[in-house]
């Protein structure tokens, strides 16, 4: 998979009008028929997690990134939908889920999260930090770029050194860094 994703970034930094099937659910329903429907015609399918659905703490659906990682395999297993096909994303990754505390704080659990995302074998990670945390009241409502990129580059060292580390597939990482206001791809 990682080969056609990429091949899909290269052909989209082209500026060709592409795209690839992305859905953020974690119905069962929803993935198996987009999982489905991918097999049928077969294209490539990226399912991303937000960082409130899924996080080292469980989220809202009550799975940490490996046990939703585990999850959607199950799922296609039972489809016999080809895993190569299957690109694991995580979005809005970052400070977000614990906007109500102090930055530091907030901070170490992304970090954490960052971790538990790239050890369970995610590919496409989408850190935002452009979220107003606890102590940023100073800043009366808008981060400036310097604090925002500050905190992305952290947790891309994060996701970097923890990738590094793995002992056997290792794998690439794709980054989208920012807001829907301020996308950017490396």
């Amino acid at each position: 998979m990682e080969m056609g994703f990429n091949q899909f970034l290269n052909r989209l930094k082209k500026e060709e009008k592409i795209g690839i099937t992305t859905i953020c659910y974690a119905n069962k329903f929803v993935i198996e028929a987009a999982m489905i429907h991918a097999k049928k015609y077969n294209y490539e399918l990226l399912i991303e997690s937000t960082s409130n659905q899924v996080d080292q703490f469980g989220g809202y659906t009550g799975m940490t990134p490996n046990k939703f990682v585990d999850y959607l395999k199950s799922i296609a297993c039972k489809i016999s939908f080809p895993i190569d096909n299957l690109t694991f994303g995580g979005a809005h990754l970052g400070p977000n889920v614990w906007k109500n505390i102090d930055s530091n704080v907030a901070m170490k659990n992304a970090q954490e999260q960052i971790k538990a995302y790239v050890s369970s074998g995610y590919s496409k990670i989408h850190l935002d930090t452009s979220f107003i945390l606890n102590d940023d009241k100073s800043y009366n409502g808008k981060l400036p770029p310097e604090v925002i990129t500050k905190r992305a580059a952290q947790l891309c060292k994060v996701a970097e050194v923890t990738n590094s580390s793995k002992m056997k597939d290792e794998h690439k990482l794709y980054y989208i860094i920012g807001t829907k206001d301020s996308p950017m791809v490396i």
